[in-house]
């Protein structure tokens, strides 16, 4: 089977590297071809990253050369497409794009259709307030990272609709006990993957008192957060519950994907994301954290994070808001719903590294992943979507 791929962006885009990119590999094995013609490149995400304007000129050619790939869609059996074919532009100009062949199996992530249906500007919101709905409708098949996404695409009348979660490549994530020194995160080497525009050597932030002995890996609590730019208003969240946490208990905030964080009154850590460092960076820490608003967007994301950590054999503390109040539980960590509920957590966590059992909680975790959240549990699913769409 040959299918053309049209994922959001190139492999540094965190959702089309989880929901198109790790599967290539696992579903060529199985017989298939691919062609991927993201519509914005890597070279989009390194100025996104960077704080640099990606320009309108370079847009528009984006745009342009997805027109083009999409008039050659005949030449495959199948095109699978991440949430739309022309972001922004009305339904009516991509309507044909989904009639006679190839099938269109179309794969969504987050709810795209809120960022339309709120959008601050009105023409925007009357010209694609539902165009979601309607590539939905279209489709041959829907693939919904969760039942949140699955219920709307069944509420506008898909055709066929497929649950499959966010899921990470197994292999890619240590169980072992973590081996390096705490206090030295080892960043990866320069790679395609690494962030361009971001500083090569982590960057170390020190607001609380520079008396405390920080090395003492006992008594000190080390928690992690990974995300993007984009995401980091997340972290307003749990500051308040750091920052109280962080005046009579050790604390240390590691963040990954973001550049120069910090947090007054907490001892932080920040280093550039780079696949290679995420596993090196998540053994450094005792517990993930997923913070998020309950906003009809939110309650669309497909809890990537709580599966990196788990996989990773590490607890996690999130808020209850979509898919996080189905993966956390009691045996794998604590949901917090506001910041009396995080400052809280933060304290059974202390006292659960204390009597040593954060291991335990950890490896409840890796085996949810590894049952129904990795690549080795899902890619046959997956396959089965594809070949029986392009039947």
């Amino acid at each position: 089977m040959n299918i053309l791929v049209f994922p959001k962006y190139g492999e540094k885009g965190p959702s089309s590297r989880v929901r198109f990119y790790q599967y290539i590999p696992f579903l060529e094995k199985k017989g298939a071809t691919f062609h991927c013609a993201p519509l914005l490149g890597n070279n989009y995400i390194d100025a996104l990253y960077s704080g640099q304007r990606f320009g309108f000129f370079n847009t528009l050619n984006a745009y342009w050369n997805r027109v083009r790939k999409m008039m050659k869609r005949k030449n495959f059996d199948l095109i699978w497409m991440e949430n739309e074919a022309l972001p922004y532009v009305p339904f009516l100009f991509e309507d044909h794009f989904y009639r006679g062949t190839p099938p269109v199996v179309v794969n969504y992530d987050d709810a795209v259709f809120n960022r339309y249906e709120k959008h601050r500007n009105t023409v925007v919101r009357v010209l694609t307030g539902k165009k979601i709905d309607r590539v939905m409708a279209a489709a041959s098949v829907v693939v919904a990272g969760n039942p949140y996404l699955a219920e709307r695409a069944k509420s506008v009348g898909a055709k066929r609709i497929e649950i499959l979660p966010s899921v990470i490549n197994i292999d890619h994530y240590s169980i072992g006990k973590m081996t390096e020194e705490r206090g030295s995160v080892q960043l990866p080497e320069s790679s395609m993957e690494a962030c361009v525009g971001l500083p090569d050597q982590g960057h170390f932030q020190s607001e609380a008192n520079p008396s405390e002995n920080l090395s003492d890996a006992e008594e000190k609590l080390v928690v992690g957060w990974i995300g993007t730019p984009s995401t980091a208003h997340f972290l307003e969240i749990i500051r308040q519950p750091l920052q109280q946490f962080s005046q009579t208990m050790k604390l240390e905030l590691h963040v990954m994907g973001i550049d120069h964080f910090s947090l007054k009154g907490v001892h932080t850590k920040s280093v550039p994301w780079s696949s290679k460092g995420e596993s090196s960076f998540l053994k450094q820490i005792d517990v993930g954290m997923m913070p998020l608003y309950d906003e009809p967007f939110e309650r669309g994301k497909c809890g990537y994070k709580l599966i990196q950590y788990f996989a990773s054999s590490k607890p996690v503390i999130a808020s209850p808001v979509g898919v996080n109040k189905d993966l956390v539980n009691e045996t794998n960590g604590i949901l917090a719903v506001d910041e009396v509920a995080w400052l809280e957590a933060l304290k059974k966590m202390a006292i659960f590294k204390k009597e040593q059992r954060l291991e335990r909680l950890g490896q409840a975790g890796r085996k949810m992943i590894e049952k129904g959240y990795s690549i080795q549990s899902t890619v046959d699913h997956l396959w089965d979507i594809l070949r029986s769409a392009g039947a």
